[in-house]
């Protein structure tokens, strides 16, 4: 069998690059001047700082309100404009082209009438956008893409781990962050839900969901099991703390699509089993479990949907939605006016809180913009689907984004929906799919040359 040198792996796990070529050159150049790195390992080393930082920054950047929350936008612009550098053909995936759109569309539409003023424009702009660049990054990131599914994995288990303690423990703490949500979004049948770091409730439930689901199928990202069941039980605690129903629903439809889709047919066959029992003692034990279910205001109101007013009135406003983008079919009604707490930045009748994510940018770009947020997300699923998802963490952000986005606008969750976002873009890129199943052994040898020119520079 024929050798592998570490270069030859390390251009393997980079795609087919020009070998000369320079890489992240704006990121080459901040890591030199900064960092204070040899230039040849700042070229090596920038997509990861750029990516990296955009990252931790929209997560760092959760309870310091708009100013620090476009700073980190700033960022992540930078880190997509350098990782677009890398390469002429990143517009052959199909994905590019419409990550593009949108965002060029929405910066057209800030001189919208509607929209009032700047400052409202650019906060409805990077509610709708970030979720767009947030995949867009995931496409263009070329050196080490599992780091990255890691790095993101363990940001959302810190941030929900944190979120719980101050929740059950710093309730003033948490009562201290500034947030848009008023006491209809925060209380759920009068009890206190979960909001932790996070600007809300929904946004918490979804970092829950997705990892329970991840956490169910990420031992390649995440080899401890220990860690998983940590991961999962965190997860667990986001969603029955939080108490938003879209979670617990979007719980349910990924495990079975895991189960049909990932899962071998022995642990198929287990899990029929397991269900089968369980609905043998729900059915024997039901008065114990409808009094447990109870006391879990989220599971109890699933079953009790058709006299809920919170679920009702969607339709009223899915109608009113709809009723906006046939009067403005072709432009819409500009950034923000389908945003979730912008309602008193526009002027009556220029606003709405659709509670559809295809609604919202309908709403937002006209027909146009609802047209290119579907596209996206189907380009996004044929990415997935042709790339194998080998970690198996992206079905786990997929679905929780499909189905709180039936109900809700998801790309609002920010910086959840952000970070699910790059694992979209990331496992959508069929370039990345020998780097993520490569084994252990190889991901090292890979690295390898980019830890010794790290120590090469230090002396």
């Amino acid at each position: 069998m024929m050798a592998h040198t570490d270069s030859d792996l390390t251009r393997g796990a980079m795609g087919s690059l020009p070998r000369k070529r320079k890489q992240f050159p704006i990121g080459a150049d901040i890591n030199t001047a900064v960092i204070g790195l040899p230039p040849d390992v700042a070229k090596k080393l920038a997509p990861w700082h750029l990516g990296t930082a955009a990252v931790v920054a929209s997560f760092l950047a959760m309870p310091f309100g708009p100013r620090m929350n476009q700073a980190a936008l700033l960022l992540l612009v930078v880190a997509i404009v350098a990782a677009a550098s890398t390469t002429t053909n990143f517009l052959t995936n199909a994905i590019v082209p419409l990550a593009l759109v949108i965002p060029a569309w929405w910066m057209i539409l800030l001189l919208h009438p509607n929209v009032i003023n700047l400052d409202t424009g650019i906060l409805g702009y990077r509610a709708s956008v970030v979720f767009v660049l947030g995949v867009l990054l995931g496409v263009l990131w070329k050196r080490r893409p599992r780091a990255a599914l890691v790095l993101i994995w363990w940001s959302l288990l810190i941030a929900c781990a944190a979120s719980i303690v101050l929740y059950l423990y710093f309730p003033g703490i948490e009562a201290s962050f500034s947030r848009a949500a008023d006491v209809y979004t925060f209380t759920f049948r009068g009890r206190r839900r979960l909001q932790g770091l996070f600007a809300g409730p929904f946004h918490a439930s979804l970092a829950g969901a997705f990892l329970t689901l991840s956490s169910l199928r990420v031992s390649s990202i995440v080899p401890h099991r220990s860690v998983r069941i940590c991961g999962f039980a965190i997860g667990i605690g986001c969603l029955l703390m939080s108490q938003v129903r879209s979670g617990l629903v979007s719980v349910v439809v990924g495990a079975v699509l895991i189960l049909i889709v990932a899962a071998p047919t022995a642990v198929r066959i287990r899990a029929i089993y397991g269900a089968g029992c369980m609905a043998i003692l729900g059915t024997i034990f039901s008065s114990a479990l409808m009094s447990m279910i109870s006391r879990l205001p989220s599971v109890d109101s699933l079953f009790s949907a058709t006299g809920d007013s919170r679920l009702l009135n969607r339709e009223g406003t899915w109608r009113a939605a709809i009723k906006m983008i046939a009067e403005s079919p072709f432009i819409g009604w500009g950034p923000g006016s389908a945003g979730a707490t912008l309602q008193s930045s526009f002027p009556p009748g220029g606003h709405i809180t659709s509670h559809n994510l295809v609604l919202k940018y309908g709403v937002e770009g006209g027909i146009p913009g609802g047209i290119m947020i579907v596209a996206l997300l189907v380009a996004l699923a044929i990415g997935i689907v042709r790339a194998g998802d080998p970690t198996g963490i992206a079905i786990a952000a997929f679905v929780p984004i499909v189905v709180f986005g039936s109900i809700g606008s998801t790309v609002d969750a920010l910086p959840v929906s952000f970070a699910l976002a790059v694992i979209l873009g990331i496992c959508a890129n069929p370039a990345n799919r020998d780097e993520l199943s490569a084994p252990a052994t190889q991901r090292d040898h890979v690295s390898k040359e980019v830890r010794e020119g790290v120590a090469d520079g230090a002396r």
